[in-house]
């Protein structure tokens, strides 16, 4: 008997290693796509473990480093170690988290809506909504205006949309939110309607 190969036969005969000797076929059309689409698909298959396995080995490894915490003893600038966090810990802006302060009075009340942050760099925008996230029990989450669209609003909302349903809200936190056009910035507008997200938004420019 003639040795035979994928993709290859002879008159009368088709030979395959899944498909096996397939008589009273003549060299057809059909016979020679199914011996390649075979072939084809093992090669794709190959390739795809070979190229998903480097990644799934360094995706362990950084878990295990971040269950070993060792990432709490990489260097941390000093704002970031002094940090406070919880906040009774936040010195000044008395007319927010001050006795009779807005962002307090919110608190006590268990009302805390959508809100715009405005100040200069370094007067703790991105600390008080984290601590806010934090008192409310919300979900925290933060995007840059700078790297963000329109696509990475929708994974957004789409996650939080999917942690209500969980009975988890999400705290929506956007630095640099000037730097979204209307029609971004009007994205909004649903999701923070319906309580999908409260929105706490950071800029420097009034």
């Amino acid at each position: 008997m003639s040795r035979a190969f994928p993709g290859r036969c002879r008159p009368g005969i088709v030979k395959n290693a899944e498909f096996g000797t397939i008589p009273d076929q003549r060299c057809t059309a059909d016979a020679l796509h199914r011996v390649q689409d075979t072939h084809a698909s093992g090669l794709a298959a190959a390739r795809r473990i070979h190229h998903f396995a480097p990644m799934a080995k360094r995706a362990a490894q950084t878990s295990l480093f971040a269950a070993a915490g060792l990432d709490r003893d990489a260097p941390r600038p000093l704002a970031d170690k002094l940090r406070p966090q919880n906040l009774a810990e936040v010195v000044g802006q008395d007319h927010l988290l001050g006795p009779d302060g807005a962002l307090r009075r919110m608190l006590e009340t268990r009302s805390l809506g959508s809100l715009v942050f405005w100040g200069p760099p370094g007067t703790g925008k991105t600390t008080v909504a984290r601590l806010l996230a934090h008192a409310t029990e919300l979900y925290f989450e933060q995007i840059s205006a700078i790297f963000s669209g329109v696509a990475d609003l929708k994974k957004v909302f789409e996650a939080a949309r999917a942690r209500r349903e969980t009975g988890q809200g999400t705290l929506l936190f956007v630095d640099e939110i000037h730097r979204f056009n209307r029609a971004q910035q009007d994205s909004f507008l649903p999701v923070m309607e319906d309580g999908t997200i409260v929105l706490v938004g950071a800029t420097t420019e009034n």
